[in-house]
């Protein structure tokens, strides 16, 4: 059985070549013949396009990709165990607090035991 991968290609936009800002590669260009009347263009093979143009191999996007959600996690993971700190901050703060107030508290009962 044979099967045809279909390789993905977009436009070329500019002129001279463009590189995958992931592995730094070239991309191959081909010339694809347009139909009927239509007039046939460059393409930059095995690339796709993200939403800002950037043209990327389909695999490097991928990575990409993945390497930013684990970017996203570690900060949002860093985020969170400050948040915690914080609050532990936080209680550890109530703590003196309460414990300042229970000292003044035995002063003032001690002294007014002294002036009697």
């Amino acid at each position: 059985l044979e099967q045809s991968l279909e390789v993905p290609t977009v436009a070329v936009r500019s002129k001279g070549e463009e590189t995958c800002p992931v592995c730094m590669e070239i991309f191959s260009q081909v010339y694809k013949q347009g139909e009927g009347d239509e007039e046939g263009s460059w393409y930059l093979h095995n690339a796709l396009r993200d939403e800002d143009g950037i043209a990327y191999h389909p695999e490097c996007f991928k990575d990409k990709e993945a390497q930013e959600k684990r970017e996203r996690e570690a900060l949002e993971a860093s985020a969170n165990q400050q948040t915690a700190e914080d609050l532990k901050v936080e209680s550890m703060d109530l703590e003196d607090v309460k414990s300042e107030i229970k000292q003044e508290v035995k002063m003032e009962v001690d002294n007014n035991d002294l002036v009697k």
